[in-house]
């Protein structure tokens, strides 16, 4: 039971082994629950980056694939319908104006599949980085509700030890003041917006309102 302090140091904190013993208890075990959250996150986090760069890329190969349906895409001019190749010098004007068109035609062929084919790898890149980020999200959001759970716990211990000290010290008002701090607090990287990958959205955590 801690003693009386003196008047000159009687706003000062006072605390007791067995409280200490409990706070660090509690302090060890969020360190644990620290190092397995990392431990879990590390492979989604590995994804995260991983798809961000695949998604880069994928995105600058599709603006270069929809540049070249642009390029395609415009009319043929009067003299590249008329333009002849190697070996088509004795082919009628008429001929040479149909090859060029089907060219034109297979050319703008392939830049719209090229379009389509980059289109399809930004969206199936940008499905798995949603996918990493919502595990990352989960695990993230899991390792907040162990520490919180943790953090209720052991200040019900607390405060059940704060109570037996209060019935048994001469000064139990005195005790109730000095014992109440909020100590330990939930650690910065178990917030909400801790610990992720930068970019990465945050998770959200409901308001205490809008629970049913």
């Amino acid at each position: 039971i801690p003693a009386r302090l003196p008047a000159v140091v009687a706003a000062g904190p006072a605390t007791t082994g067995h409280r200490e013993a409990l706070i660090r208890q509690a302090q060890d075990t969020f360190g644990y629950e620290h190092l397995e959250y990392r431990r879990r996150v590390a492979e989604p986090h590995r994804r995260i980056m991983a798809e961000r760069a695949r998604l880069a890329a994928a995105r600058a190969a599709l603006d270069w694939a929809t540049a070249a349906f642009t390029v395609e895409s415009a009319a043929l001019a009067g003299p590249e319908t008329r333009r002849r190749r190697l070996g088509e010098e004795h082919h009628p004007e008429t001929v040479i104006v149909q090859r060029r068109h089907r060219d034109h035609q297979k050319l703008l062929a392939r830049a719209r599949a090229d379009v389509i084919r980059s289109q399809a790898e930004v969206t199936s890149i940008e499905a798995d980085l949603d996918k990493a980020v919502e595990e990352a999200r989960q695990l993230h959001q899991a390792a907040i509700l162990r520490v919180v759970r943790i953090h209720e716990h052991i200040h019900c211990r607390l405060a059940c030890y704060r109570r037996a000290l209060i019935r048994a010290h001469p000064d139990g008002a005195w005790v109730n003041s000095v014992l109440s701090v909020r100590a330990p607090e939930i650690p910065g990287w178990a917030l909400p917006d801790a610990y992720l990958p930068e970019g990465v959205p945050a998770p959200e955590v409901p308001d205490e309102a809008d629970d049913p």
